[in-house]
């Protein structure tokens, strides 16, 4: 019995003194949105319902428009419905 808590506490020590190999995949490896974006170095990717490593890739504010009505009036955005990709976007300059 003795011998077996011997083994027991040398393996806990050698776990804990191991360099922790973990870096932001495995820390951004949470399943909640608002979590997920207040840990630093993480964003939250809405493609795959996940949480990723890294900054969030840029992405067009115009884009959330889906009705051409609406896309066309925002005017604080600058933005303009692209028919022939059926989809929202900045207008340049």
């Amino acid at each position: 019995m003795r011998e077996m808590m011997v083994v027991l506490v040398a393996v806990l020590l050698v776990a804990g003194l191991c360099p922790n190999q973990g870096g932001a995949a495995e820390k951004c490896h949470i399943g909640d949105a608002s979590i997920c974006l207040a840990t630093p170095g993480c964003h939250w990717d809405y493609s795959t319902r996940g949480c990723a490593a890294g900054p969030a890739p840029k992405q067009d504010a115009c884009a959330a428009h889906e009705d051409p009505n609406i896309c066309n009036t925002n005017k604080t955005l600058n933005c303009a419905w692209n028919d022939t990709d059926k989809k929202c976007e900045s207008k340049s300059g």
